[in-house]
């Protein structure tokens, strides 16, 4: 019997798949759409006290980079009032945990806290910190401290469980003394990235969102995220946090990767947002199907397991490079890759000279026919 359970924040979720906040969590209906389509878990869309004035509206723009948005603050952050009355029903009809996302502009604790407290009482399991739009204040001189105090000061003055959830504009290794230093013991990761809003090099530069002007900056979501959340993760764990990763998982492998890591459940919305609800539950089958292949029976069984492997000095086998005359096409990538000089060709046959060969396998990876090919050595 496979048990899919997993904790994150004190909280059990009937599985460790959580859809992000994201315009799948930002409605009764759509949060329920997720439990329905089995969902372990979800947090809400960001919500904020603060209202700039700006009118609100979203425009989406899809490359091979991936996914673009661009949208203002008052259409991408909702309103604190609205999104408590929609989590009170949330969470009055839905079984599976939800938690709230809340995002201010300051570091003063005070906002933070009403915000907070205006939500808490919903019914909701705890309180995401979205600290995207954080920009404004990382030149402060003060804001470790002023971060530190704002962590410690919801903790206290909250009754129920908070975690902050980390952008590229905030590297693990600062954060993670923040962090400790303010009793935070769960995180979540990792936020898409801002950049200049993408335009046309055959126009010269012009914008190619649709009915935008002048956009200075869109949000980039997709595959390219991943090895980032990857890094985040490894290294969290490695200061003992409990994470809820996410960013860039495309398919049920990346899942698996990632509590092999060390996650305690995984975040995911953008792949679910383009292909549809249905995708969750193909996340779901995909994590039970690795788990009945490998005889393990609980998440338990596998999260972490990779991390024993980075443990004590990197150690390298010895190796030779050898060349299967047989499937050898001859198609000269081997000789014309730049990364080293220890692969010629001498009467029409693939040279190995043995002591300029470092045993790297670039080689190995580049052969289309696999002619190329590692043995250890004793």
């Amino acid at each position: 019997m496979i048990n899919l359970t997993s904790t994150f924040l004190g909280v059990q979720l009937n599985n460790p798949i959580v859809i992000a906040s994201s315009p799948l969590t930002e409605s009764a209906d759509a949060i329920s759409k997720c439990e329905e389509y089995g969902a372990g878990a979800v947090i809400a869309k960001s919500c904020s006290s603060t209202r700039i004035g700006e009118k609100g509206y979203r425009r989406c723009f899809i490359d091979k980079q991936g996914w673009w948005a661009a949208s203002t603050f008052d259409r991408e952050i909702q309103d604190v009032r609205e999104t408590a009355i929609y989590l009170k029903q949330s969470t009055s009809k839905c079984s599976i945990p939800i938690f709230a996302s809340v995002s201010e502009l300051t570091l003063a604790p005070e906002k933070w806290i009403s915000t907070c407290k205006a939500i808490q009482d919903t019914g909701v399991s705890g309180i995401q910190l979205d600290l995207f739009y954080f920009e404004n204040v990382l030149g402060e001189s003060d804001f470790s401290k002023n971060l530190i105090e704002l962590l410690s000061s919801l903790k206290d003055e909250l009754r129920i469980p908070i975690f902050p959830k980390l952008n590229i504009n905030l590297p693990t290794l600062l954060m993670s003394d923040v962090f400790n230093k303010a009793g935070i013991e769960c995180v979540s990761i990792l936020d898409s990235i801002s950049l200049p809003a993408p335009f046309s090099v055959i126009e010269e530069g012009k914008p190619v969102l649709r009915s935008a002007i002048n956009v200075s900056k869109a949000s980039l979501f997709g595959a390219w995220q991943y090895p980032l959340t990857q890094k985040y993760l490894y290294e969290l764990k490695s200061k003992g946090f409990v994470v809820c990763a996410g960013g860039g998982v495309q398919e049920p492998i990346n899942i698996i990767e990632l509590i092999l890591l060390g996650a305690s459940a995984v975040q995911l919305a953008t792949s679910i947002i383009l292909n549809g609800y249905h995708k969750i539950s193909h996340y779901v089958d995909g994590v039970k199907d690795y788990m009945s292949q490998h005889g393990f029976t609980r998440i338990d069984d596998f999260q972490g397991k990779a991390l024993a492997y980075y443990q004590g000095s990197t150690c390298y086998q010895p190796s030779t490079l050898l060349c299967d005359e047989n499937k050898c096409i001859h198609c000269n990538i081997c000789l014309e890759q730049a990364f080293c000089t220890a692969i010629s060709e001498k009467n029409n046959k693939v040279v190995i000279d043995k002591q300029l060969c470092d045993a790297c396998s670039l080689c190995v990876d580049l052969c289309p026919s696999k002619a190329l090919y590692l043995v250890p050595m004793n």
